[in-house]
């Protein structure tokens, strides 16, 4: 099934040289860019997944009659970029066999006419750029092999496309050359209008599909994609996704030096790619073609959402763009509702994402500059994590009635604070709420416990700690976040916990934290000074070995650590305590650790630590007491109360929105009381 998502001339590659990473083959690039689908998927969104349904039946029907034309004339369908086709014609008489095709398909597309939609007749457009000559192609990546068209002949290929017009087909010197006079037109911009179709020569015998292995085919499809598919879930809606748009550029000139350099290149900005969006959970979709070198995209919120899609896919970008590359990389980002899903015949299919946020990315790319990431305001303020920014003066884009806004981004900075409580409704967890405070009463009599709040994204832990927090009256409360940001450094939590208790500033630099440290420690705790290198481990800092800690055995050393952490936190907190830690699920693996020991110290404590996170963490539960509480979604009757209470609050903003969609999974009545308060209170 999933040979029919990787391009027949990859599946060769991989079979017959799998190690080459680049090849230069005579052949026919022909660039098909339909217009329409936008503007109809815009329309069908406000039908939800029958308008999606609607949207795919009507894509196939255009791309199946248009690919029935090219692969009948020996092309292979190399890229889907969501309305546009990008077709490899090679062997015998490539150049007469792309252009027939072009002029063919241009006439299936006429033949096809005004499709009929539930929202009106659609009238589709295309326009055709063609170039011949030596087309280079990549194979390059490791966590999956990525087809990367790229070099001189696919620049021109993407000039010739520009220069054309609705309804024209535009071939470049290559092509033009190997053709007869008769069949070309006047000059238009860099190439030539194609006016009449060369004759229909014989398809070449070699360009038949060859077999191909399961594991072979696995490989050409990124990991994310390859299990979605595999389990069928590439099925059409539209939903909420974030996309991102990365231009390389200098490509040609690297083709120019000698093909292997220009793959060594792409294999290196290809992988450092890959490996961000594994490390934060985004999805690499697909490649594409451009001037001078070519786009990659990536996703959040499709096939699949794991929560904080823009936070995620922001950090992966700033990844990318902090990683030295010899190929230049410039960044657009957008969020927003768009179609996704399955698209194209049986034999060639595309996961695809479609919508007017997915143009405004690609847009945002192509004012970006190299090494700089724009993305919209929007996206920005859904964001936990925080980022510098550099606001742009808003601008005019290309179907856009208002200005955008939208900001360069830079480092991480910070972490945004949580809501005030009360910002939404607190309905249907009163249960949860007696559980929480029955705990903290027991605690007061030394007999503490950890409160573990699990459920999956969207669904209400955050509010429910904010409830948490709300009523707790009889003792210290302290609020930490795990930072998905910081989740591989050591001790990040615990190391603003224990500055904030000991009162240094909690970004201050490993110096400055040293001094403060033993400063402290010399004042309040001498005796704990010859353990200060280890507590410098968890400050965030490094302190000279002391004869103590010098003789420590390493099997021993972090044991110690949490004993002499644990020490201090026992003369801070000298009364009954809150610690409540939000998103868990991001916390580095030593700040579990301490933690964990933190947690076995509760039961003879008046203290209560609470966690929240997305699945049950084994590390941080086992061997303590603890009080799960599993989040399940809400009832449809509260649901329909949260609603009604939510949006008699003014003004309901767009994040909190958000939030209540995700938690009604679609429940079709409380979406109509929610449309209905927030349409009644504007």
């Amino acid at each position: 099934m999933l040979s029919a998502y990787t391009p027949r001339v990859m599946l060769d590659w991989l079979r017959d040289e799998p190690e080459a990473t680049w090849r230069s083959i005579d052949a026919t690039l022909v660039f098909v860019d339909v217009s329409g689908f936008t503007a109809l998927s815009e329309r069908l969104a406000e039908l939800g997944r029958v308008g999606a349904e609607e949207l795919t039946d009507t894509i196939n029907t255009c791309f199946e009659a248009l690919l029935e034309v090219a692969y009948t004339g020996g092309g292979s369908l190399l890229k889907f970029g969501g309305d546009a086709l990008l077709l490899l014609f090679s062997g015998h008489e490539h150049v007469a066999r792309g252009c027939r095709a072009a002029h063919d398909m241009r006439a299936a597309l006429d033949e096809l006419g005004s499709l009929q939609t539930s929202v009106g007749p659609i009238a589709l457009q295309m326009s055709i750029g063609i170039e011949s000559g030596d087309v280079d192609l990549f194979l390059v990546g490791g966590s999956h092999r990525e087809l990367v068209v790229g070099g001189p002949v696919a620049t021109a290929t993407v000039g010739m496309e520009s220069a054309a017009d609705a309804g024209q087909i535009v071939v470049g010197p290559g092509t033009a050359g190997a053709l007869e006079a008769p069949l070309l037109g006047a000059e238009l911009g860099p190439g030539r209008l194609l006016v009449a179709a060369p004759a229909a020569p014989q398809r070449d015998p070699a360009s038949l599909p060859k077999p191909t292995g399961p594991d072979l085919v696995a490989q050409g499809i990124p990991a994310a994609l390859r299990v979605a598919l595999a389990d069928s879930e590439g099925a059409a809606e539209h939903r909420r996704v974030s996309v991102a748009f990365l231009r390389f550029i200098g490509l040609d000139a690297l083709v120019g030096e000698g093909g292997d350099a220009a793959a060594a290149a792409l294999d290196e900005l290809v992988r450092g790619v890959q490996q961000a969006a594994d490390h934060h959970g985004v999805t690499f979709l697909a490649s594409d073609i451009d001037r001078d070198g070519g786009k990659l995209i990536l996703v959040t919120g499709a096939p699949t959402s794991e929560g904080n899609d823009q936070e995620r896919l922001l950090l992966a970008l700033r990844d990318i763009v902090e990683r030295p590359t010899r190929l230049g990389v410039a960044i657009g980002v957008h969020a927003g509702e768009v179609f996704v899903g399955d698209v194209g015949p049986s034999y060639r299919r595309a996961y695809t994402v479609m919508g007017d946020v997915v143009n405004l990315a690609a847009r945002l790319m192509a004012r970006s500059l190299p090494r700089a990431i724009l993305a919209t305001d929007d996206l920005l303020a859904a964001s936990r994590t925080l980022f510098r920014t550099d606001p742009l003066l808003p601008f005019a884009v290309k179907g856009k009635s208002q200005p955008v806004n939208a900001s360069a981004i830079g480092p991480v900075v910070g972490i945004r604070a949580s809501r005030d409580p009360g910002e939404l409704p607190f309905v249907g967890r009163e249960g949860e709420l007696a559980t929480f405070t029955a705990v903290t009463a027991a605690a007061l009599d030394g007999s503490g416990q950890l409160v573990d709040v699990v459920g999956e994204a969207g669904i209400g832990k955050s509010r429910l700690l904010e409830a948490f927090r709300a009523v707790t009256t009889d003792r210290r409360v302290i609020e930490l976040v795990g930072e998905l940001h910081r989740a591989s450094t050591p001790y990040a939590t615990i190391r603003k916990l224990l500055r904030e208790e000991l009162g240094a500033p909690a970004e201050a630099t490993p110096a400055v934290a040293a001094e403060h440290l033993l400063a402290v420690l010399e004042r309040e705790r001498p005796d704990l000074l010859e353990w200060a290198p280890l507590i410098a481990i968890a400050y965030g800092t490094e302190l000279p070995a002391t004869p103590a800690t010098r003789n420590l055995d390493e099997q021993f050393l972090r044991p110690r650590l949490h004993q002499v952490v644990l020490e201090l936190l026992r003369w801070r907190w000298n009364e009954p305590v809150l610690l409540t830690v939000e998103d868990a699920q991001w916390l580095d693996e030593a700040s579990v650790d301490l933690l964990h020991a933190l947690a076995v110290e509760l039961a003879d404590q008046p203290w209560v630590v609470c966690t929240s996170r997305r699945t049950r963490d084994d590390r941080l539960v086992s061997d303590v007491a603890v009080t799960t509480i599993e989040l399940q979604g809400l009832d449809d009757d509260t649901l329909v109360e949260l609603a009604r209470t939510a949006t008699e609050q003014e003004p309901m903003s767009t994040h909190d929105l958000q939030v209540l969609v995700e938690r009604s999974g679609g429940n079709p009545l409380f979406l109509q009381e929610l449309i209905a308060g927030a349409r009644a209170s504007g």
